[in-house]
């Protein structure tokens, strides 16, 4: 059930309730002054009530209060849902990328974890990422763009990389 119903469902209970033990409360206020209860100790049936009433009207206002914060303050379960999603689709996507990793030698994992640390880098900007030579570059690219783990975009005279939705 959503959280904003179950505040209103307390909200209105507790004021219904209010109002009916505020009614009987007064109600065995007056009686008591009628029967000159707090000036005789004979009336305790009466002032037991009216401590239990109190009581019970602590009880409600702490149910009104939750009422308002489910209202108002909450988190829906639907975000909290929506977090706990994301957290575990980021996981997955680490554990994919770490498992292609190794299967890769060393020069394919620089260049693979650069393209992952800054999508779009330019092929140019590879070289001095990953210190290797602008020939290694080249056929490692090469290598993932047919194995379809990056696409590369023409800009100006070079290239940016970007990993592709499956890795």
């Amino acid at each position: 059930m959503d959280n904003k119903k179950v505040g209103v469902i307390l909200i209105v209970a507790s004021v219904l309730l209010g109002v009916f033990l505020l009614n009987s409360t007064s109600n065995l206020s007056a009686k008591g002054n009628e029967m000159g209860c707090y000036d005789n100790t004979e009336c305790n049936q009466v002032a037991g009530a009216l401590g239990t009433s109190h009581f019970i009207i602590g009880i409600l206002a702490s149910l009104l209060s939750l009422g308002f914060y489910m209202i108002f303050f909450n988190k829906s379960e639907e975000a909290i849902l929506s977090k706990l999603k994301e957290k575990s689709k980021e996981e997955k996507d680490l554990d994919k990328f770490n498992s292609i990793l190794k299967v890769l030698d060393g020069n394919e994992q620089k260049v693979l974890k650069a393209v992952k640390e800054k999508e779009g880098i330019l092929q140019s900007a590879l070289r001095f990422r990953t210190n290797l030579s602008k020939a290694k570059i080249s056929q490692v690219i090469s290598d993932f763009e047919r194995k379809g783990l990056i696409k590369r975009e023409l800009q100006g005279k070079t290239y940016a990389i970007y990993l592709t939705r499956t890795v």
